[in-house]
């Protein structure tokens, strides 16, 4: 059985009684990348409690991809756009990796959310 159940879409309000953040709470991070160039960064979750993603370039194509404690694909999003943008609900407690990408053809500057 899948250990996430996950959903990737631009603008949706989701109605939850319970929203988590990363173990530590909300999580930013803002870099440059150049072309085909990727970040990985560390996000602890906590089981059963959604848990959002967002990333924002400045120009480009910025693709996500987040990854379980197992380096198993989880979700991604790569969409040819500025912008990426996950939203899922892990199983279980663990630490996942969150690779950006710059996917197009000159430098882009990001800023990442994880809450």
């Amino acid at each position: 059985m899948n250990k996430f159940v996950f959903s990737i879409f631009a603008c949706l309000t989701l109605a939850s009684t319970s929203i988590a953040s990363p173990v530590g709470g909300p999580q930013k991070s803002q870099d440059k990348i150049n072309p085909e160039e990727f970040r990985v960064y560390e996000i602890d979750v906590e089981g059963q409690e959604v848990l959002n993603i967002f990333a924002q370039g400045t120009g480009g194509d910025l693709d996500c991809y987040l990854f379980d404690e197992n380096n198993v694909l989880v979700e991604k999003d790569v969409r040819k756009a500025n912008m990426c943008v996950i939203v899922g609900e892990p199983k279980k407690a663990g630490k996942f990796h969150l690779m950006l990408k710059n996917a197009g053809a000159k430098p882009l500057t990001f800023v990442a959310r994880a809450y």
